[in-house]
């Protein structure tokens, strides 16, 4: 059984900070009040699984499954911003191909590498977004978290090809990009 998320966890004062700072800036970006809201949302649930993904190492279902439900229902009620069978497809294509990538490296290598709460990460951003906007957001995520490897060693850092590397903050700030280019 998963552990449950705990708000103890979080660092709250970053948390806090980025949610003002990002948020604030939808307020000018987003004069429809319905979009204002569900960015707000998505945000602080984005904001909430990066860090803990980062502390942890794993995302709780606690908030990923309700996150795909929002997704689906703002697609449902807001045709807008994706219709809801491109929502649909988004959902189940999303974690099916991460589900079929970590399926295949377990294969290969005999051991996990890559949660099913990245899986299920991507669901929800194809529930936001529709299925069309999936290449991009894992294109983004995967080159985003390469970066992140890459400078590692340039700000102090030690680049182990060994240890395992939260994925879901880089899902999450591309996710976070692609539904403020919508």
């Amino acid at each position: 059984m998963e552990p449950r998320a705990s708000l103890a966890d979080i660092n709250w004062p970053a948390f806090a900070a980025g949610f003002v700072t990002i948020g604030g800036a939808c307020v000018y970006m987003m004069p429809d009040p319905a979009r204002l809201a569900a960015s707000l949302i998505l945000l602080g649930s984005l904001l909430y699984l990066a860090l803990y993904d980062i502390r942890h190492m794993r995302l709780p279902n606690a908030v990923t499954f309700p996150l795909i439900a929002l997704g689906l229902l703002h697609a449902g009620l807001n045709q807008y911003d994706s219709p809801f069978a491109d929502s649909l497809i988004g959902a189940v294509a999303g974690y099916g191909i991460l589900w079929g990538i970590s399926a295949a490296y377990r294969a290969l290598r005999g051991r996990d590498g890559l949660g099913l709460g990245d899986a299920k990460l991507v669901a929800a951003a194809g529930a936001w977004l529709g299925w069309q906007s999936l290449p991009f957001l894992l294109l983004f995520a995967a080159a985003g978290q390469l970066l992140a490897l890459l400078v590692t060693p340039l700000f102090g850092g030690r680049f182990d090809s060994s240890a395992a590397v939260p994925f879901g903050p880089a899902i999450a700030l591309s996710f976070w990009a692609l539904w403020l280019l919508q």
